[in-house]
């Protein structure tokens, strides 16, 4: 059991990895957009891409929240159930 949730958690992190990548590049996006913006503020398409580049992020970190619970939850049964140490979470 102890081994099917280390796989679980260590699924989980690597998505979580994932997202921080997306997440950085997102960032990186709009920040792009935000200087273009600037040096022309009444550019309707570029400010609709960098509201979608938000919503993005948004998302993309709602996702990375939710993984964060499941780690937490799935880690917390186990410790409960004491099939896992705390040297394990790291």
């Amino acid at each position: 059991m102890a081994t099917q949730v280390g796989r679980s958690l260590s699924e989980i992190d690597s998505k979580v990895r994932e997202l921080n990548s997306s997440i950085k590049q997102s960032v990186k996006v709009t920040k792009d957009l935000d200087r273009t913006l600037k040096l022309d503020p009444k550019n309707i398409r570029v400010a609709a891409q960098n509201m979608q580049g938000l919503r993005n992020q948004i998302g993309l970190a709602t996702q990375k929240v939710a993984l964060l619970r499941q780690r937490q939850a799935e880690a917390n049964r186990e410790l409960q159930q004491d099939n896992m140490t705390l040297e394990g979470l790291a």
